[in-house]
């Protein structure tokens, strides 16, 4: 009965295992067309939109990931390639604001107070990217964050029709990202059951508070 019961475990978790690994290689190659990671190479687009992520990490230090996709947001705009920002985060308490921190880290580095606009709703990435179209009424953005993100946002993206590129912002070493590289993972997976088979709705679908 032990040997059965090991010989299922091995078997079940080999499948699991195969399954993760074919669905993330579908969001990968599915969307790798769309990814850029030369400003030169990107098209232009009128709105750039930049996905949340804190400034601090949980051990109160600089987060990398922070400053890395405000400074591909700001090289974006000051080349010419967008016009407008939308900063699409978190403001689960009136401490911990999201958008308003990437507002004001971009407009440290140039970016003018009336071409951001804050999407305070972006709880996640799936809210970020549905509300882009189906609020802030775009049909076509440059989606701005670090490569293993991106996947998954424009994977989103193209199964609502909203016409995204990518910008690859620059990568924190794996030696310091992968706990956030392994989470994405399974964030994938979870994106394919929203999007085919949830039917989920972005979890907030007020109108916008600022407007561009």
């Amino acid at each position: 009965m032990i040997r059965k019961l090991i010989t299922l475990f091995v078997i079940g978790a080999f499948t699991i295992y195969f399954l993760i690994s074919v669905l993330n290689v579908w969001v990968i190659s599915s969307t790798e067309p769309y990814m850029y990671h030369t400003i030169g190479e990107v098209p232009f687009n009128s709105v750039g939109m930049v996905l949340g992520t804190s400034k601090w990490t949980s051990s109160g230090k600089p987060n990398q990931h922070f400053a890395n996709r405000m400074d591909a947001a700001a090289d974006l705009y000051r080349a010419g390639k967008i016009k407008h920002l939308i900063v699409s985060g978190d403001n689960m308490t009136p401490y911990y604001d999201e958008p308003k921190m990437m507002k004001s880290e971009l407009m440290l580095r140039g970016v003018p107070d009336y071409d951001i606009t804050l999407d305070t709703a972006g709880f996640r990435t799936f809210d970020s990217v549905v509300r882009l179209k189906q609020v802030f009424g775009v049909n076509s953005c440059t989606i701005i964050s670090e490569r293993f993100h991106l996947y998954r946002a424009l994977f989103i993206s193209r199964h609502y029709d909203l016409d995204a590129i990518g910008y690859a912002a620059y990568e924190v070493p794996i030696t310091k990202g992968y706990p956030t590289r392994a989470r994405e993972i399974l964030a994938r997976i979870k994106a394919i059951l929203d999007v085919y088979i949830l039917d989920t709705e972005p979890g907030d679908r007020s109108p916008l508070t600022d407007s561009f």
